[in-house]
């Protein structure tokens, strides 16, 4: 049975299929598979070579990406949609949304739809597991160029179990191919948005339990140690060292060696020092976590720990995990490098911000711990800011104000909290709106309030950079710092320029 799988997935290794295994790519496939998968297929190709063995999976090509296009009728409405962009109709975070919409709208074609699932079943039957956990990681078809990269632009999912959920997270990936950053990283590099197809690729999920050191495979599998770099090393989330049991062997490669609390503070003190740098010795503002429940659970270790919330955009995050007995430890380890980074390597410019703090009292309690840490407000000059995104942030600002030295509006989740409208859901799309006068209201007034108590207020968010008028309006009503894109800073420096002068 298994040898008859096998003569199956090597059917469709042919120009124009569906889905290639791994082990049939190389680097020339790039054109059909991306620069990952077929760097992937490579390795496996080498690797097994010398006996060593390596978690399997599979690839779509770039055809099943461009018949799912066509089978949908989008091809002349995303064209259309960039022009639309390009020519300065519509902004690029509505022009992201509407693209990605399109995608995730779509249905599969049905010979894309079963070569996939039938990679799936074979995957699953060659392991002996039934729905098989597998990761699905996007692989742009541009990677071979020598200057592309689209490392961090493009989606990844972790756990994927059933053929409907592969086949969602693949839906899903094509539509990051689309993500704001994407979208403008490609105009500044001239590509041809039209041109680029995406493969995505699927391996199996293995268990790190058993291992005790670098290895490729675990349990009865033949392993060999693999040098793994520093960049590799660091791939744990630094907020979930306290908890995290075991690892996953994920592409093949999989750190399980044990760390310490003292390497992640070493790490991440690392990682906010480069960030501090480049600002030295202006204020440098870095927000404590605030990952939500199902983001967590998708990283390493993550679904073991995290609780499974409905809406996990209301749910246990930012502040309210600083003082809970179930992330504190975690929360300790940021306080920890953050001191080190002030007191050790001599960053007293960070300033320290909280994120989704709900009530004055959550307020007073996240302080209490950070002090407990060694992080008192005033201490050698460190401010403590907190993110203005709920109603209660702006109705009790003068309260907040009391203990906080500054504010930044997070104008996303004060829109979808003040309008009532989940900023995920395509569906409300065109009620999501930054500049609706009750959201404009909301900033109009915590900025007044901020600034009559003598405290810093700026904002966050993507509309300052889409609206030159809501830059404009900003201005007008006090705002005394706005973030923008890099793609955006000129234009809008040109904006509050010209509203200061007038």
């Amino acid at each position: 049975m298994a040898g008859h799988g096998v003569s199956k997935m090597n059917a469709t290794n042919t120009a124009g299929a569906m889905v290639r295994g791994f082990e049939h790519l190389t680097r020339s496939d790039v054109a059909l598979v991306g620069g990952k998968n077929s760097s992937l297929g490579e390795m496996i190709g080498g690797l097994e070579a010398e006996g060593i063995a390596v978690p399997p999976g599979f690839a779509t090509t770039s055809d099943a990406y461009w018949q799912y296009i066509d089978a949908n009728g989008i091809r002349e409405k995303i064209a259309t949609l960039i022009e639309e962009w390009q020519s300065g109709k519509a902004s690029l975070s509505e022009t992201g949304h509407a693209v990605r919409r399109l995608f995730l709208r779509g249905t599969w074609p049905e010979d894309a739809a079963t070569a996939i699932k039938t990679a799936y079943r074979q995957l699953s039957a060659k392991t002996g597991i039934e729905d098989l956990g597998v990761a699905v990681r996007s692989s742009a078809t541009a990677e071979d160029l020598p200057d592309a990269s689209f490392a961090g632009q493009l989606e990844s999912y972790l756990n994927i179990t059933g053929q409907d959920a592969l086949l969602d997270a693949c839906r899903r990936c094509y539509a990051s191919l689309f993500t704001d950053r994407a979208i403008s990283y490609r105009q500044t590099r001239g590509f041809d948005h039209m041109s680029i197809a995406l493969s995505v690729g699927v391996q199996r999920m293995k268990r790190g339990d058993k291992a005790v050191k670098m290895i490729y495979g675990s349990g009865e599998m033949r392993t060999r140690n693999v040098p793994t770099s520093k960049a590799e090393r660091a791939a744990m989330s630094p907020s979930l060292a306290p908890r995290a049991t075991s690892s996953f062997v994920y592409e093949g490669i999989s750190d399980i060696t044990t760390k310490t609390p003292d390497y992640f503070v070493d790490k991440l003190s690392r990682g906010f020092a480069a960030l501090c740098a480049t600002v030295y010795p202006m204020p440098a503002i870095l927000r404590m976590s605030d990952f939500k429940t199902n983001e967590y659970a998708g990283l390493i270790g993550g679904a073991e720990f995290e609780p499974k919330e409905d809406n996990p955009m209301l749910g246990f995050r930012g502040a309210s995990r600083y003082y809970s007995p179930h992330y504190k430890e975690g929360f300790a380890l940021e306080c920890r490098a953050i001191k080190h980074l002030r007191e050790v390597m001599g960053f007293t410019n960070a300033v320290v911000m909280i994120p989704f703090c709900r009530t004055v009292g959550e307020a007073k309690k996240v302080l209490e711990v950070m002090a407990e840490n060694g992080l008192r407000r005033g201490d050698d000059g460190l401010e403590m800011y907190v993110m203005c995104e709920i109603p209660s942030n702006v109705i009790l600002a003068a309260e907040f104000a009391e203990h906080f030295d500054g504010f930044s509006i997070g104008s996303n989740d004060l829109t979808q909290l003040t309008l009532g409208v989940d900023r995920d859901s395509g569906e409300l799309a065109d009620l999501f709106n930054e500049q609706d006068e009750a959201v404009k209201w909301m900033i109009s007034h915590v900025i007044s309030v901020v600034r009559k108590a003598g405290r810093k207020i700026g904002i966050c968010g993507q509309a300052p950079s889409d609206h030159p008028a809501f830059a404009k309006f900003l201005v007008e009503a006090g705002i005394n710092s706005i973030s923008v894109s890099p793609d955006s800073f000129l234009a809008v420096k040109e904006h509050v320029v010209d509203v200061e002068r007038a």
